[in-house]
Parts: C-alpha cells; structure tokens; sequence
C-alpha cells in the first residue's frame, strides 16, 4: 500500500515540484505512462486471452456465449491463436 502511494505521488510531483526531474528524457509521468502502456497492459491483455482461450472450461465458454456452433468454433480459435498473436505482435512492435 505504501509503495502504491509513494509511486502515485510521482505522478503528482512529476507536474510540480518534481517537474525538472527526467529519466532518459521523460518526466516521471511520461516513464510511468510509458511502462504501464508499453508493457503492462500488452502482458494484461495477453494473459486475459490465455486464461479465457486455455484455462477456462469449453463447456463454461460454450453455456456464457449460448451457442456450440460455427460461431463459437471460429471465436474459439481467434482467441487461442489469433488474439495472442495480435497482442504479441503490438507488444513487440511498441518497444
């Protein structure tokens, strides 16, 4: 909790008394912008669709989206092998 807080206040800092501080020529906000859209929410995305793809029973995905059909067969396979390419590829193309 106290380190959640402590980076938060960076993020305050970084637009007043902090704002001449840089790292690598980026300001506190702009480095923490730049992790969390660069890395985080790439690596959440990635282990959203492979738990929903993978882990996550057929027969539940089948009942939550109400139907065993084509339509289903083709969401199935996007989200195991279509959606993980997609968010590795714009992973790897944002560093």
């Amino acid at each position: 909790l106290s380190v959640t807080f402590l980076v938060g206040l960076t993020t305050v800092f970084s637009f007043n008394i902090w704002q001449d501080v840089t790292l690598s020529g980026r300001t506190l906000f702009d480095t923490k912008d730049y992790f969390v859209t660069a890395y985080l929410m790439p690596l959440a995305g990635l282990g959203v669709v492979a738990f929903t793809g993978w882990m996550v029973p057929v027969s539940q995905l089948q009942d939550s989206f109400g139907s065993a059909g084509r339509l289903f067969v083709a969401w199935l396979w996007s989200a195991r092998i279509i959606a993980p390419l997609g968010v590795i590829w714009m992973f790897i193309s944002g560093l």
